[in-house]
């Protein structure tokens, strides 16, 4: 095993507000908090008036906060789990903290910028429910900051894979119901998807859940793709609604902008590395790289070069993690290739094409 997937010996704190004994209704949610702020405690209380009958265990993931976030938390929601890091993790790390000490048999990954609907749990648990071989649930987010709007714009109803590029479905458009039908999707976007803890179990590498290596982004996209080539399915249900705030401060920060797309980037290639099945890279190899020299291009004309190069020499520095892994993920599919290429091939164009 590679010395930079070993876990951290650095271990940190666990406060118990509460003991909770899990049954096969419980619901563990795990949320990844740094600076949370007021959002965290708008997220918290959301989760708190959920009309969901079974227990719900609730987990935060503190890394290294400053804001006074982790002891207001524990003082105003009791019931909660809490693991303070002494640093800050990233989140596929915080959040396979958070995963692992998780007694339910449904586990929700949550970011704190999210607003649930009093329904959410109830439905997502409804939809995962309705086969065993559902593994993934995504509910249909919209953006918070359309919540009081007459009309409200959607954030994802899930992510579809067009020539490998993650796309979150429908994004930007406005909800007018044109994604109320209950479909198979490629995967969940990781601000709130319901995980089944044995599709978990079943794609875990050396204990990890969402791949480390990542640090954070992409790493939902690789999770869903991992389930797709072990058998197991997303449904995507428009009954569950979520409100999510999405890259706010994004938005207003150039230089954590150009991070995001450096780090995005960077984690895409890692995730065709472990993931692509080599009969898809014999068949459609041509397809492939045009597609990525098509998508290169465009980020070209969007983005200053040197952004580009440090996105694909940070890939390069991964790329014996990356092989290491994709090693261990082909040892286990278990479908057939034409299974999971009709989520590259059977959709549109990201750029617009024919």
């Amino acid at each position: 095993m590679p010395k930079n997937c070993e876990p951290s010996l650095s271990l940190p704190v666990l406060d118990r507000n509460d003991t909770q004994t899990a049954d096969d209704a419980t619901v563990s949610v795990v949320i990844v908090n740094w600076n949370g702020g007021e959002l965290i405690d708008g997220c918290l209380r959301s989760l708190q008036a959920q009309d969901y009958p079974g227990p719900i265990e609730t987990i935060v993931v503190d890394n290294a906060s400053t804001d006074g976030s982790p002891a207001r938390i524990l003082e105003a929601f009791p019931g909660i789990r809490m693991i303070r890091n002494h640093r800050n993790r990233g989140f596929a790390a915080a959040q396979n903290q958070g995963l692992r000490i998780a007694t339910g048999r449904y586990c929700l990954p949550l970011n704190f910028d999210i607003v649930l609907t009093p329904s959410f749990l109830s439905e997502m648990v409804a939809a995962i429910g309705e086969d065993p071989a559902i593994g993934i649930v995504s509910g249909k987010l919209l953006r918070l900051d359309s919540r009081t709007a007459s009309e409200r714009i959607i954030d994802s109803t899930g992510i579809v894979m067009p020539f490998h590029f993650p796309v979150a479905r429908g994004q930007e458009e406005a909800d007018r119901g044109q994604y109320d039908t209950p479909c198979e999707v490629f995967g969940a976007c990781g601000a709130a998807p319901l995980y089944r803890r044995e599709m978990l179990t079943d794609i875990a590498i050396r204990g990890e859940f969402f791949d480390e290596t990542f640090v954070t982004y992409v790493e939902d996209v690789d999770l869903s793709w991992r389930a797709q080539l072990r058998g197991w399915r997303c449904r995507y249900t428009p009954r569950a609604v979520a409100f999510h705030l999405r890259g706010a401060t994004r938005r207003e920060n150039p230089r954590e902008q150009e991070v995001y797309y450096r780090i995005g980037y960077r984690n895409r290639y890692l995730m065709l590395v472990k993931n692509l099945l080599p009969g898809t890279i014999r068949e459609h190899w041509r397809l492939i790289l045009w597609r990525e020299f098509a998508f290169i291009d465009l980020c070209l004309r969007r983005h200053p070069p040197y952004l580009i190069f440090q996105a694909i020499l940070g890939a390069l520095l991964r790329l014996p993690i990356a092989l290491w892994k994709r090693r261990l993920i082909m040892r286990r599919v278990t479908v057939e290739r034409e299974r999971i290429e009709r989520f590259f091939f059977e959709v549109g164009d990201p750029f617009g094409g024919g």
